[in-house]
């Protein structure tokens, strides 16, 4: 007899609390925010850029880690991960790209940081999805979009320097992946029946 707990019905609704949990935790984006602005205040070197990736990135994959960690699909790595891509990625790309705000600059400067970010990422994916080598063209891709709407939604306040986009631009960066990492645990599941 097949126990209700690893009914269709019940693992359906765990994916759905997962997904609702990891949408929730983009709260993480704005608080990682606060706390990169206590330590350098607004984002204009290289250095800045570090410092304030590397604490946004923790507070972010914490959010993450927390929200996620009913599922064993994210181990503390993940944390690691966001904040060591935030933090060299936003340092290459103001040493390669300057601290301009126009919208060209914070894209480039965001294509280079999501890259760094899905490299990094994978990485910490890759022991259950070794074939997620795609993931680094998700978060290349994603990270940009997520700060063109940031810029869209709260204009010139961009030029404040901040090292990660904002609570609308944060917002549909969780659903995307939130939505890709729920059926990433619907496989995981298959492979595992008791996750």
């Amino acid at each position: 007899m097949t126990s209700s707990k690893h009914t269709p019905v019940h693992t359906s609704r765990r994916n759905w609390g997962f997904f609702a949990r990891w949408v929730g935790a983009f709260i993480g984006f704005p608080m990682g925010g606060l706390v990169a602005i206590a330590l350098v205040g607004k984002i204009e070197t290289s250095l800045d850029g570090l410092i304030g990736g590397l604490a946004a990135g923790a507070v972010i994959g914490a959010g993450h880690w927390i929200a996620s960690r009913q599922t064993k699909l994210l181990d503390w790595s993940w944390i690691i991960a966001m904040s060591l891509g935030l933090g060299i990625g936003n340092a290459v790309s103001m040493a390669l790209f300057g601290a301009a705000t126009d919208a060209t600059s914070i894209t480039i400067r965001a294509v280079v940081t999501g890259g760094t970010l899905g490299i990094l990422q994978w990485i910490a994916l890759r022991r259950h999805f070794p074939q997620m080598i795609w993931w680094i063209v998700c978060m290349t891709v994603l990270y940009p979009i997520a700060w063109i709407i940031t810029r869209f939604v709260i204009g010139e306040s961009v030029n404040d320097g901040f090292i990660v986009f904002g609570a609308a631009g944060a917002l549909v960066f969780q659903l995307i992946t939130g939505l890709v990492l729920m059926e990433l645990q619907r496989v995981f599941q298959r492979q595992i029946p008791n996750v």
